[in-house]
């Protein structure tokens, strides 16, 4: 069984984001409404970032021969059995205000044949884990190692791991 835990830099990137932006809008809402209210809003903001960093965000994706299962904290969220589920990858292309604000555009797309896909964010995860789990994941569905990467995705789904094949035969020039 294979274990993809949230990045711990990721996880503390978000958090300083979160705990600048809460106090930067603290700031602009004491100036505008007075500092009882910015001060309010800004510790609810602060903590809010700081809740959905370290609980909402913090996620470990398990996969074993049979299953990938989504935890937090140990509790179990989602399970999805590799034979009943289809698997995409969607690697958003990535514009300068995605990545100043930690996204990495790292989506799973997990759907039954036939049934409307669902999206499992992965971003915590980090880009190598990410990539890491799709290999792993490419394994166990019977689909190749190589994944690819579409500029033009722009949160759509860009592949089906299941559909590329095992091994792609070597380009030639004719």
């Amino acid at each position: 069984m294979r274990e993809y835990k949230s990045s711990a830099a990721a996880l503390v990137k978000n958090a300083v984001f979160g705990v600048v932006g809460g106090a930067a809008a603290g700031f602009a809402l004491g100036y505008v409404f007075g500092p009882a209210v910015g001060a309010v809003a800004g510790v609810v903001l602060v903590l809010a970032a700081l809740y959905f960093t370290v609980y909402q965000d913090n996620i470990t994706i398990t996969l074993d021969g049979e299953r990938l299962c989504v935890l937090r904290f140990g509790k179990k969220l989602a399970e999805f059995p590799l034979a009943a589920y289809r698997f995409e990858v969607g690697l958003q292309a990535q514009k300068m205000m995605g990545r100043a604000f930690g996204g990495t555009g790292c989506v799973l797309y997990v759907a039954k044949p036939g049934g409307k896909p669902q999206q499992l964010d992965c971003g915590m995860l980090g880009r190598k884990r990410f990539m890491e789990l799709l290999q792993d994941l490419a394994g166990e569905t019977g689909g190749g190692a190589a994944v690819k990467k579409d500029e033009n995705a722009k949160g759509k789904a860009v592949g089906s791991i299941a559909e590329i094949p095992a091994e792609t035969p070597p380009e030639t020039d004719d």
